[in-house]
């Protein structure tokens, strides 16, 4: 009988034995896994990948891009987006398999195009804005998004949009002008699109830059160096 257990326990360990030397010792009991399965980017906007084995983080073998025209990746797993489109992100692990990212690129709505139509042009473009029947105003002409951050009051008559403001939506753009856009960037844009720049108004945490044309007024405003908040008003 103790021939027997001593038979199966050799045979036991043999095969664990021939596993171990067809797999690496530390992919055993290891979960290689990327921080991403999917990442939606904007046009310009960064994001990094990760590899990581077990809990710790590593540098893969190689960094692949199906569409380097609509993303990009580094190197260190850094994507870039280019233009509107789906990429998908190849990481070579070295452990005999390939891990993959799909990253979606979407379009900026550019938001100047729709200023001096009927407002409920844009509205179709701002999916999460809708009529905002607790204006603080009492004026019944506010549209606002679910965080109170992507709003525009109208015209009731013209139906035109008269104020509008951007602080969260990195998918609207202003002449240009985005989120988390450097300050310099921003001026060029506007100063580009006609409107003249008046000036600055600093304050305790955010810098006002005020820029005018033609009756219209675009207030930036600007945290750390970037683009944070964005109005336009007639």
């Amino acid at each position: 009988m103790r021939r027997r257990v001593f038979s199966v326990l050799v045979a036991a360990l043999a095969v664990f034995m021939l596993i171990s030397s067809a797999v690496p010792a530390h992919a055993i009991a290891r979960a290689v896994i990327l921080d991403h399965d999917t990442l939606t980017l904007y046009p310009g906007e960064k994001a990094k990948i990760t590899m990581y084995v077990g809990n710790g983080e590593m540098d893969p073998v190689r960094w692949k891009s199906s569409k380097k025209s609509v993303a990009a990746v580094s190197k260190k797993g850094v994507v870039t987006a280019k233009k509107a489109g789906t990429a998908v992100i190849s990481c070579e692990t070295g452990y005999g398999y390939d891990l993959k990212c799909t990253v979606k690129v979407k379009k900026c709505v550019e938001i100047s195009s729709y200023l001096n139509k009927k407002y409920k042009k844009l509205l179709k473009k701002l999916p999460d804005v809708s009529f905002n029947s607790n204006d603080p105003m009492s004026q019944g002409n506010l549209y606002t998004s679910s965080d109170g951050q992507v709003f525009f009051r109208c015209n009731k008559k013209t139906k035109k949009i008269s104020v509008l403001q951007n602080a969260s939506d990195k998918g609207l753009t202003l002449y240009g002008v985005k989120l988390n856009m450097k300050a310099k960037t921003a001026k060029k844009k506007l100063l580009k699109a006609g409107y003249k720049y008046k000036k600055k108004v600093p304050a305790a945490t955010v810098t006002d830059y005020i820029f005018k044309k033609s009756g219209h007024q675009i207030t930036v405003k600007v945290s750390g160096g970037k683009v944070s908040c964005v109005q336009w008003a007639r």
